[in-house]
């Protein structure tokens, strides 16, 4: 129905919409069985329609599975446990597009994959297992087994119907893969060169940067050494100049004091000499307060002599340190300068480093542009592939549906002519009548002829018909294997593009 598009919305079957690995295509389809041949399609509309239309047509029974109605599942717990110790579960074990998995959550459910009788023997009890050796437990404990028939249904069959097509399909595939796997090959080489440049680039421009942040945070110092030293500077200066100032005043007023000191003595040396000429009472008396305050004088002279000598002992102290300062500042000064000019010498080498670093990036850009071609490029590779897949599956099952109505008419047609030949024996040794009258041989043929008109409708049988099919057999082996190795060439190819994604992310993080 799908095929001759008499009915929208039918994905195909079970098998059709699944691949395996070949070590598990006997345990996926004893785990499936019948359900293999369950019909998926877009809703319970269609669904009802594919009923219908099996129904007038009188073709068997077909259960339809609509993925708007379609419920998933988790695991019990037995199973959880169950597929540690084993392969895991089928339904993992396939290969399907998301949206059908509660389809074959219904086909598969919590089914485990054992690889041999024994080992699902030791995890039986509520795990419902199938093993690669073709035995089915199911979760009640009951066992099935037993030989596997030749033409046994399995996922992801291919399409004998249309295998040159197919082989054509596969060889262009082959070679755009070969074309996609060159091309990548000739970008990984020129990525590598690349980074090799980018690396030396990021070496020198790491480099760079340590020595500029290494001058930034000695001019920093500097900087800071040199503002509070022009502020120790500016307290010393103030400090000097105050201290230059009261040793004007100190020195002014020695001077003031000498000056009255000698004034002092000429007046007493006069005094003395008037004393010795008239020397009254009272001149006495004036003569010893004289004394008193010439004595009062004369310490406050000394006083003044040790105060001036420690100005003078703290200004060459200060005056010493000024000069330190001054000789620091004035180095400091040079090594800012000097940091300066390298600082600038650094910056161009950065911005040089700068655009070349910008110029590699552009490079980088445009091969990843050309590597998202390349991946478009594959996945439409690998969706042509899937499509193959289908059609070989649906192929298959045309040819498997072929050969075995042929078998069937062939067995039914051998039944029919032996049992004609017995009767026809019977008929001539009968020698008594019989209570019910026997069929006439008018009847007889009449009935014969219907059932070869019956056989007509079917068509003609091809009598090399076993022939073309292992024919047909050797062919689609052959296909299986090439599509094999453009399965594992197309992983090569998402292990290549990941190891390329990984490298380039390498590069920038």
């Amino acid at each position: 129905l799908r095929d001759m598009r008499k009915i929208a919305g039918i994905h195909g079957t079970i098998a059709e919409l699944a691949s395996v690995d070949k070590e598990y295509e006997l345990a996926m389809s004893v785990a499936a069985g019948g359900k293999m041949q369950a019909v998926v399609v877009d809703d319970d509309a269609v669904g009802a329609e594919v009923l219908s239309a099996v129904k007038k047509a009188d073709v068997g029974r077909v259960t339809v599975l609509p993925l708007n109605k379609m419920m998933g599942g988790k695991p019990r717990g037995p199973a959880i446990l169950a597929s540690q110790h084993l392969e895991g579960f089928a339904i993992d074990l396939l290969d399907f597009d998301e949206k059908y998995r509660n389809a074959f959550w219904y086909v598969l459910g919590d089914t485990v994959i054992a690889r041999t009788l024994d080992q699902a023997r030791a995890n039986m009890g509520g795990v419902r297992m199938a093993t690669m050796t073709g035995e089915l437990i199911e979760a009640s404990g009951a066992m099935s087994g037993g030989s596997v028939k030749q033409f046994q249904m399995k996922f992801g069959a291919a399409s004998p119907g249309k295998l040159e097509e197919a082989a054509a399909k596969y060889n262009q595939a082959n070679d755009a893969l070969r074309t996609v796997r060159e091309d990548l090959k000739a970008i990984q080489l020129q990525i590598r060169e690349l980074d090799n440049e980018l690396r030396q680039a990021q070496g020198a421009n790491a480099d760079v940067q340590a020595d500029l942040a290494a001058l930034e945070s000695q001019l920093k110092v500097a900087r800071e050494t040199k503002t509070r030293r022009e502020q120790v500077q500016k307290e010393y200066t103030e400090n000097y100049n105050q201290i230059v100032a009261d040793y004007k005043t100190k020195t002014q007023q020695k001077q003031e004091s000498e000056d009255k000191l000698t004034q002092m003595r000429d007046t007493r040396t006069k005094i003395r000499d008037r004393i010795a000429q008239i020397a009254p009472a009272e001149l006495q008396n004036a003569i010893q307060a004289a004394r008193e305050k010439s004595h009062d004088l004369q310490n406050r002279i000394s006083e003044l002599v040790d105060v001036q000598s420690t100005l003078n002992s703290e200004m060459s102290g200060k005056t010493y340190r000024r000069d330190q300062l001054k000789d620091q500042i004035d180095s400091d000064t040079a090594k800012v300068e000097s940091n300066t000019k390298k600082i600038e010498k650094l910056q161009e080498d950065q911005q040089r480093l700068v655009v070349e670093i910008a110029a590699v990036q552009k490079i980088i850009d445009e091969m990843e542009s050309g590597m998202k071609d390349l991946q478009n490029a594959k996945d439409a590779e690998v969706e042509r592939k899937h499509n193959l897949d289908l059609e070989r599956s649906d192929c298959a099952n045309r040819i498997q549906t072929k050969a075995d109505l042929i078998s069937s008419i062939r067995t039914e047609i051998e039944i029919a002519k032996d049992r004609k030949r017995g009767y026809e024996e019977e008929a001539k040794t009968v020698t008594i009548e019989v209570e019910r009258p026997l069929p006439t041989m008018e009847e007889l043929n009449r009935t014969i002829k219907s059932c070869e008109g019956q056989l007509a409708k079917l068509g003609n049988v091809n009598l090399n018909a076993i022939d073309e099919y292992n024919s047909k057999k050797a062919r689609y082996d052959d296909i299986n294997a090439k599509v094999a190795t453009l399965e594992n060439r197309i992983k090569e190819l998402n292990k290549l593009m990941e190891k390329l994604n990984a490298e380039k992310k390498g590069l920038f993080m």
